[in-house]
């Protein structure tokens, strides 16, 4: 029998368990017969996760749980000052401006920080982070368990605790941005040894702002795309006749962003099926309705009472930051609706990048 290896998978959000618990990756992962896998994830204790990736070398484990020091906190917001006035992109500036209207003068003092650090390199402040960082709990771990990879998915989340204490270690590290605006909107305050991206556009982010050694960023493509061509989707009529909608009429799916980030989700619901009802759209149209998870779904119901609308539930609650624990057959549910719509709507979100998909 070979040796046994062991990975850690560090996946907290929702879309993470979509991406790498329910595509072929875990397969794929599993199909070597000498590989262990534990999956560090806050919906470790969740029954419904629980069944679906049952598997004798499949070990759910809690998320490491790590408070940053005062210091430490001081030295990543300094770093996110000097990254947003070196990268000049989404930045941490217009977030911080719009949590604190008023503050001018902290405003005005971190930005002239932000320009008098800006020309530390990202390679200094990243040996600063991992030193000012010490997490003896998760460092025992590693120590006893000896994982002979950690694979990660967030760059900036307190979690990865663990992930610098590995490489303290000399434990290798992957890092896999999950998605295509991550590394527009922070800076990392890890020191990633290798990098997987979706494709192009984010390594050359990767390499310009972030700056991260061309050779060490993999091109991966998009596991949740894979669903598109695995030919586990139902074909249109198949879905159709599920959802009792007419093969003869568009079908329109709008997908809502959370109300706390776009609170006038209903009044552009209204105006859209108001266009619909009143005639004024080139075609008379049926509705799949589909609120973020993030939104109380209770308050969506009404709309699939009027005829040609179809209010769709968004899978399972969960209390993390993208509130959603998808199981797989709503994975199912969300790559057909998408696919055999004739229009999608969305304020903002990935699913427009998976309808262009």
């Amino acid at each position: 029998m070979p040796e046994t290896r062991k990975l850690f998978l560090i996946l907290k959000h929702g879309t993470a368990l979509r991406n790498f618990l329910k595509t072929d990756f875990l397969p794929t992962r599993l199909a070597r017969e000498d590989l262990e896998i534990h999956v560090f994830t806050p919906l470790w204790s969740d029954p419904g996760l629980q069944a679906e990736v049952s598997h004798a070398r499949v070990r759910l484990r809690p998320m490491p749980e790590y408070w940053e020091s005062s210091f430490e906190k001081k030295i990543i917001r300094l770093h996110r000052n000097s990254w947003a006035s070196r990268s000049r992109l989404r930045s941490y500036w217009s977030e911080r401006v719009n949590k604190r209207p008023n503050a001018w003068l902290l405003h005005t003092a971190e930005f002239l920080l932000g320009v008098f650090l800006m020309f530390i390199p990202e390679s200094v402040w990243k040996k600063w982070i991992n030193g000012v960082s010490k997490d003896d709990e998760s460092r025992d771990l590693l120590l006893r368990e000896k994982p002979d990879l950690i694979f990660y998915v967030n760059h900036n989340q307190r979690e990865n605790s663990l992930v610098k204490e590995a490489q303290k270690l000399g434990i290798p590290t992957l890092y896999f941005c999950e998605n295509w605006d991550h590394l527009y909107q922070w800076p990392s305050n890890m020191v990633h040894e290798d990098l997987l991206v979706w494709g192009p556009v984010v390594r050359d982010l990767c390499v310009r702002h972030h700056q991260v050694r061309r050779d060490r960023v993999g091109l991966t493509g998009v596991p949740q795309f894979d669903i598109y061509v695995n030919g586990k989707l139902p074909d249109r009529e198949t879905f159709f006749r599920k959802h009792r909608l007419d093969p003869g009429v568009p079908l329109v799916f709008f997908a809502t962003t959370s109300d706390q980030d776009f609170p006038y989700n209903h009044e552009v619901i209204d105006i859209v099926l108001g266009l619909n009802d009143s005639g004024k759209l080139t075609k008379k149209c049926q509705f799949i309705l589909r609120p973020h998870p993030r939104c109380d779904f209770a308050n969506y119901e009404k709309y699939g009472k009027r005829p040609g609308v179809f209010a769709q539930r968004p899978g399972r609650p969960a209390g993390l930051a993208d509130g959603w624990n998808p199981s797989y057959d709503d994975m199912i549910e969300l790559a057909a609706t998408i696919r055999h719509s004739d229009v999608v709507i969305c304020p903002s979100s990935t699913i427009i990048v998976d309808a262009i998909a």
